[in-house]
C-alpha cells in the first residue's frame, strides 16, 4: 500500500480498467451472520481463492 501511495505521488500508478461494476453495501448488510460468514471464508482461506479466482477472470488478456 505505501509503494502504491509513492508511486501515486510522484506519478507513476498505472490505473487498469474497471471491466464490471462491483455490488455495494449498506450497513444494514452487515448482520452478525453475514460478519460470521466472511470470518469463516477468511480462516478457511476460501476468501482468498475466490479474490484469486476473481482476479484470474478480471484481468485475462491484460498484460502489465
Amino acid at each position: 500500500m505505501i509503494k502504491t501511495i509513492k508511486n501515486w505521488q510522484i506519478g507513476t500508478l498505472q490505473s487498469i480498467p474497471q471491466n464490471r461494476s462491483g455490488k455495494l453495501y449498506k450497513k444494514a448488510d452487515f448482520t452478525p451472520k453475514a460478519v460470521l460468514k466472511v470470518k469463516q471464508m477468511v480462516e478457511s482461506g476460501r476468501l482468498k481463492n475466490f479474490i484469486q479466482e476473481e482476479m484470474r477472470n478480471s484481468f485475462a488478456g491484460i498484460e502489465f
